[in-house]
């Protein structure tokens, strides 16, 4: 990866280069060579993106640090700014998945934007409790392979400790990390609605 860079820069006329592994991944010799060290958070749980983005951000010494995919979560905004780390939001489910959609949807993309907003500085008045989370399943872009990912969004993901998934009553599943996914077959979106129990830290 190393030569790739180097003949990218040359063949760029001296453009900055930079290189990425999947999530948690980042190689000392390609951070080394990097103008500007990106990276993923891909698969990781808030804590383990905190740990990995401070590592990375300690070994980029005075270059850029830039997230550029995977990692969704609202958390992620404290997570970067506290770091000096740069964000680009990317989020899998309504942004990659056909039939994608850009604009700001309900739920993560609305959280992810409100607490972005506040390390900015921007002030925001405080959503009511129960617009604080938002159960994500039957909308369009939710859907792939015959599978849906069933999965509370929060603005506050770091507050809770667990997410119960109900379906008719029954249980189904149970997330212990963030985000809070439940990957299901459900019969059809008009019976897609299963109940959710979050507990809070």
């Amino acid at each position: 990866m190393v030569c790739l860079m180097r003949l990218a820069r040359e063949e760029s006329g001296g453009l900055s280069v930079g290189s990425s592994g999947g999530g948690g991944m980042a190689d000392a010799p390609v951070i080394a060579e990097s103008d500007i060290a990106l990276i993923h958070g891909s698969g990781l749980t808030s804590g383990q993106f905190h740990d990995f983005a401070h590592r990375v951000r300690r070994e980029a010494g005075d270059k850029p640090v830039v997230c550029k995919r995977g990692f969704a979560l609202p958390y992620a905004a404290g997570c970067g700014a506290g770091g000096s780390i740069s964000w680009g939001y990317y989020n899998n489910y309504t942004k990659q998945i056909p039939p994608a959609d850009y604009g700001v949807t309900p739920g993560e993309d609305l959280f992810f934007a409100r607490r972005m907003a506040r390390a900015v500085g921007i002030e925001l008045p405080a959503l009511p409790r129960e617009e604080q989370f938002a159960l994500q399943t039957c909308d369009n872009w939710s859907r792939a392979h015959g599978l849906r990912a069933v999965r509370l969004a929060a603005e506050y993901p770091e507050r809770i400790a667990y997410v119960d998934f109900f379906r008719n009553g029954q249980k189904r599943s149970a997330a212990t990390t963030s985000p809070s996914i439940w990957t299901a077959r459900p019969p059809g979106c008009a019976s897609c609605t299963p109940s959710r129990r979050a507990g809070r830290s």
